[in-house]
């Protein structure tokens, strides 16, 4: 078994080498707290859940679940009109043909300051 200190510079190691590949953000360790941009989400509970405060920004979140659940009306569009209040410009990527942009003008979005992208397959979603 290592030791602590062992355990500490294999670590350090890791995150070193997930930041040389991927960028400073990349990786951290537990005790370490970084910046983060993050974007608020019309629910208090929701962004404490997530437990940066909100969504981040600049990734790819997906919100999943049943039809008429309510992911586009209540979370995912006052969260993109809360990217173009922040001066942002947001994307948005459908797993379904469905946007209606008169809705998503009526809970804040500004429509022509969204990149929609509408992926053939699952493949293409996570390309």
């Amino acid at each position: 078994m290592r030791s602590r200190a062992a355990q500490v510079k294999a670590l350090e190691k890791s995150r070193d080498a997930s930041r040389a590949k991927w960028g400073a953000a990349s990786a951290s360790l537990g005790n370490e707290i970084y910046a983060q941009n993050v974007v608020p989400s019309p629910s208090l509970m929701f962004d404490y859940k997530c437990g940066i405060g909100g969504l981040p920004y600049g990734h790819a979140v997906e919100f999943f679940g049943a039809n008429t659940l309510g992911k586009s009306t209540a979370i995912a569009y006052p969260t993109i009109a809360n990217v173009q209040a922040q001066g942002k410009l947001p994307g948005l990527i459908l797993g379904e043909p469905v946007f209606d942009p008169s809705w998503a003008a009526r809970l804040g979005v500004d429509p022509e300051l969204l990149e929609i992208k509408r992926p053939d397959n699952a493949d293409q979603l996570f390309e």
